[in-house]
């Protein structure tokens, strides 16, 4: 992203874009600490949801990405010790959770 005015861009300083949409107070640093947040609960979380019902890991399962943001999101807070970022997660509309979700489980499924 080039630097240009707030005239030019229609934007003031400090606000971030990704795919053309605003993203107020959500700078680079944000975005990745919220990223490495998600993907962290996830792995705390994995293996516990590849098990079967005898407690065997099942290599058969297989999670979507929806799904695997969706487990991610509700955990975040008891696996993040960065409370600004969960709050700052929290925060966000639809389409911001969506192009972070995407950033963050780049895959469309996710298994053993």
């Amino acid at each position: 992203m080039g630097i240009m005015n707030e005239k030019a861009t229609g934007r003031r300083r400090g606000e971030e874009t990704k795919g053309g949409c605003l993203m107020p107070g959500v700078d680079g640093l944000m975005r990745k600490k919220i990223v490495r947040a998600l993907w962290s609960t996830w792995n705390a979380i994995a293996d516990d949801l590849f098990v079967d019902d005898m407690g065997r890991r099942d290599i058969s399962k297989v999670f979507t990405r929806d799904q695997v943001f969706e487990v991610a999101c509700d955990r975040v807070s008891e696996f993040s010790k960065d409370k600004e970022v969960v709050r700052t997660f929290q925060g966000l509309g639809v389409q911001e959770r969506r192009e972070i979700q995407i950033e963050a489980f780049p895959l469309a499924r996710y298994g053993w």
